[in-house]
């Protein structure tokens, strides 16, 4: 069974990432982050919030790309 503590708000991931609270709800509304609207605010699963930031993690880049 998932719990509260499973969960994290929008302004939670803003403040982790750096990002205003709208870079976050745009993210939602665009699909590519997950969310569970309650109505008084979205909730974004912990599993979902790290697969989020895989999908956008980038990879080493090689000495001739610079």
């Amino acid at each position: 069974m998932q719990s509260e503590r499973d969960y994290l708000t929008v302004k939670q991931i803003a403040d982790q990432l750096g990002v205003s609270v709208q870079a976050v709800r745009n993210w939602i509304n665009n699909g590519e982050l997950e969310a569970i609207d309650l109505g008084h605010g979205y909730r974004i699963h912990k599993d979902e919030y790290q697969r989020f930031l895989q999908v956008r993690k980038t990879s080493k880049r090689d000495e001739s790309d610079s």
